[in-house]
């Protein structure tokens, strides 16, 4: 699937997550770094702070993020894509969506950390202009994290 109009996908396969998302939420998220368990997502949907997101394929959840708003600051704290459906640009609709909503709510900066050893994450954040500034040290037991951070003024 090759998106043609990137801003009618965005308007029309993103919602918020519910309670009945969380089984699928929970069978496709990879069972890697960040891994969630049933009982983490079903506290993010219910936390004021956090605005959690799906995005929907022929009314199929195939992605997911997580997004906390303190203040002027936005932090990512989870994204992912079905594995079956990485690789088509939904990693970076939901990133556009993510930042949209920060905007929208007033953040002026967004942060993420980032597994030093995940590349292909490393090279969307690139992409989407967001910048190294700091090491985690141990953060994920496979390793560092590395913080990244975008950051905007008022319009």
């Amino acid at each position: 699937m090759m998106m043609r109009n990137k801003s009618d996908f965005l308007r029309k396969n993103f919602r918020k997550t519910t309670k009945a998302d969380i089984p699928r939420l929970f069978e496709i998220q990879d069972a890697g770094e960040n891994f969630w368990t049933a009982e983490r997502f079903s506290k993010e949907i219910h936390n004021d702070l956090s605005h959690n997101e799906v995005v929907l394929l022929n009314e199929i959840v195939v992605g997911f993020a997580c997004l906390w708003i303190l203040a002027d600051t936005a932090d990512l704290h989870n994204i992912f894509v079905a594995p079956n459906y990485r690789r088509r640009q939904i990693g970076s609709a939901l990133m556009t969506h993510m930042e949209g909503l920060a905007r929208e709510k007033q953040a002026m900066r967004l942060l993420l950390e980032v597994s030093s050893g995940n590349q292909p994450a490393q090279n969307l954040y690139n992409n989407f202009g967001f910048q190294a500034v700091g090491i985690r040290k141990k953060y994920y037991q496979s390793g560092d994290a590395i913080l990244m951070e975008k950051s905007w003024k008022s319009v």
